[in-house]
């Protein structure tokens, strides 16, 4: 049995449980402690073991998406295509290290898409910035748990992504036809490579 030592916040625990289905699948291990979440379509496979297994980490590595990336359709739920455009903007506890992106960024990303709905999400709902965004570009505020903004958000033609495993999420799951996410090198990192290794549009 697979025992999962989860660390952070939801989109690391995401990482943490996607790692460890994609190990139970080959190992034929269960899990011990999975997540109950509607992003997750794959079943718990069945423990064909008697020993027990910790895994314990992070996992924002190659290998891990790779193993996304290979079991995509099988381990993720999918949902109809939304024509418009998703901005997430992650501040809170990155804003005050000045790690969060430029209102730049933004500007730049939502001036090269063209959409005719628009919505915005942070967990800084009343900042400037997004106060600013909204009322420059006609955006709507999207405001629910971290599991519906990441279903709602990953729904949408084009993506703006900030930096962080949630809005990667975002940026992984549904349509690829048009992600921009800052470039990572341009920006103090909490976290590993993992916007590297998409096919995804980087500014900045």
């Amino acid at each position: 049995m697979l025992h999962i030592k989860y660390e952070g916040r939801f989109g690391n625990n995401l990482f943490q449980y996607c790692r460890g289905l994609c190990f139970c699948m080959q190992s034929k291990h269960g899990i011990n402690n999975p997540i109950n979440t509607k992003i997750v379509k794959a079943e718990n496979p069945k423990n064909n073991h008697n020993e027990n297994i910790w895994q314990e980490g992070y996992y924002q590595d190659k290998q891990t998406i790779d193993s996304f990336k290979n079991n995509k359709d099988y381990l993720f739920n999918n949902h109809p295509e939304i024509d418009g455009s998703f901005i997430h903007v992650r501040l809170g506890d990155i804003e005050n290290l000045n790690w969060s992106c430029s209102v730049e960024y933004y500007e730049q990303a939502i001036e090269s898409t063209t959409f005719t709905e628009g919505y915005i999400s942070s967990d800084s709902p009343s900042s400037e910035l997004v106060g600013y965004l909204m009322k420059n570009y006609n955006l709507k505020l999207y405001k629910d748990t971290a599991e519906q903004t990441i279903i709602f958000g990953s729904r949408f033609k084009n993506k703006i992504l900030s930096l962080g495993t949630f809005s990667w999420w975002i940026g992984f799951l549904g349509s690829q036809e048009n992600v921009i996410f800052p470039n990572p090198l341009s920006h103090k990192k909490w976290h590993g490579p993992i916007f590297q290794e998409m096919n995804w549009n980087s500014l900045g």
